[in-house]
C-alpha cells in the first residue's frame, strides 16, 4: 500500500518550515486522578489549523474499512499535489458501542496527528525537558494507575485485563499501561466491558 506521492521535495521542505514555526503546545485537559494535564484533541487541531495552511499544507483524517476492521488514515497534503499518510488501527473492543468507539476515535486521531507533524505536548516526558527521570516518572504514574484501579476493581482482575489487552494488540503491558493513563474514560469502559464478558462466560460455564 503507497504511503506517499512520488515526489514529497516540496513537501518536506513546506513541513520542515512549518515545523519551525511551531512550539510544542501546552496540555489542556485535565485528568482528575494524577491531578495532571494531556495534550488534547482540539489544542491539536488548532495549532495545526493555524500553522500548516501558511505553508500549503493541509490534513485529512478519514475512516476506513479494512477487512472488517475500522482504521484511521491521515493524510498530510501540500498544495503541489505532493503528499503522505499514515495508517493505524482504531482499537475498541466494542466497535458498535458509539461512545466507546467515538473515545477510540479521538485518542487515535490525536496521536496519529501529533506525529503525522512532529509535535507533543511541551510538557510530555518524553520531550527531553525532564531528561533522566523520564524512566522514574513513568514509573511513578503506572505504580499511581495499578494502585488506583487495584483498589477499585482488584489487582488480579487488573492485571488480569492488561495482559489479555497486551496480548491482543501483539504489544508489551508497559505501553498498555500508559496509553490507559492518558484515556482514563477509555480504561474504565474498556475494563468493564471485558468484566462483564468475563463474567457472562463464568456463568455460562457454571450453568
Amino acid at each position: 500500500m503507497q504511503n506517499r506521492s512520488n515526489n514529497i521535495e516540496q513537501l518536506a521542505k513546506a513541513l520542515a518550515l512549518a515545523q519551525k514555526a511551531m512550539s510544542n503546545p501546552k496540555k489542556g485537559s485535565k485528568n482528575p486522578f494524577f491531578k495532571s494535564n494531556y495534550l488534547n484533541l482540539p489544542t491539536v487541531l488548532e495549532l495545526a489549523r493555524d500553522i500548516l495552511p501558511e505553508y500549503g499544507l493541509s490534513f485529512s483524517q478519514l475512516i476506513e474499512v479494512i477487512g472488517e476492521k475500522p482504521y484511521l488514515t491521515t493524510v498530510l497534503m501540500h498544495q503541489s499535489g505532493q503528499w503522505i499518510k499514515s495508517i493505524a488501527p482504531i482499537i475498541c473492543k466494542d466497535p458498535n458501542d458509539p461512545q466507546k468507539f467515538g473515545s477510540s476515535l479521538t485518542y487515535m486521531r490525536r496521536y496519529s496527528l501529533q506525529s503525522m507533524i512532529g509535535i507533543v505536548g511541551n510538557d510530555e516526558d518524553d520531550d527531553g525537558n525532564r531528561g533522566s527521570n523520564k524512566n522514574t516518572n513513568d514509573n511513578e504514574l503506572i505504580k499511581g494507575f495499578l494502585d488506583q484501579w487495584s483498589k477499585e476493581f482488584g489487582k488480579n482482575s487488573l492485571i488480569e485485563f492488561i495482559k489479555e489487552r497486551a496480548e491482543f494488540l501483539n504489544t508489551k503491558e508497559r505501553p498498555i499501561v500508559k496509553m490507559y493513563i492518558s484515556n482514563e474514560a477509555g480504561f474504565k469502559k474498556d475494563f468493564e466491558s471485558w468484566l462483564a464478558k468475563k463474567n457472562e462466560d463464568i456463568q455460562d460455564e457454571n450453568d
